[in-house]
């Protein structure tokens, strides 16, 4: 712990001038770091197409799981927390027998609705040219990785390399 100048709390008073008390996690600031920061919890696949799923309103976890290819229940649930947790969606139950849930934008959330959207139909538009690009990058690795076999010798029933033998010398190690 890093001692706060000044500070006559109990713990200091206990520690010999050292404040032990617990401190709030610094929050880093900077717009990179804030970009990074929500983009790597929103930015996620399955963050995305919840914002996507709900930006025509209300819709219940298990019209999400259904309507949302590829996601396990505890994914969904976990996202679900996360994005509820940032204050971009709200879960809303209903007192009904079994209990109703539905999940809903928040007026935050709803103010990704429209670059989650575009970023939607950009990804829709050149989905074949990124997968042309990657297959032709993937082919070019290929070309490029092939192996080329040196011929080897034979000695004394050993297979030994040409760098290390030489047919002409018959000397071998």
């Amino acid at each position: 712990m890093r001692p706060i100048v000044g500070c006559i709390c109990a713990y200091c008073v206990l520690d010999e001038g050292t404040c032990m008390r617990p401190r709030k996690r610094d929050i880093p600031s900077g717009p990179r770091v804030a970009t990074r920061e929500i983009v790597s919890r929103v930015g996620g696949k399955w963050g995305i197409c919840v914002i996507g799923y709900l930006h025509d309103g209300p819709m219940r976890f298990s019209a999400l799981q259904r309507d949302i290819e590829g996601i396990s229940q505890r994914m969904l649930a976990l996202t679900l927390r996360n994005l509820q947790r940032d204050g971009l969606l709200t879960r809303n139950v209903f007192p009904t027998a079994p209990p109703r849930v539905d999940y809903t934008l928040t007026p935050l959330g709803r103010t990704l609705v429209k670059p989650v959207l575009a970023l939607t139909t950009w990804a829709e538009r050149h989905r074949l040219q990124i997968h042309r690009a990657r297959d032709a990058s993937t082919t070019l690795i290929r070309k490029r990785s092939v192996v080329r076999h040196r011929p080897s010798i034979t000695c004394r029933g050993k297979l030994a390399s040409p760098a290390r033998c030489s047919a002409d010398s018959l000397q071998c190690p």
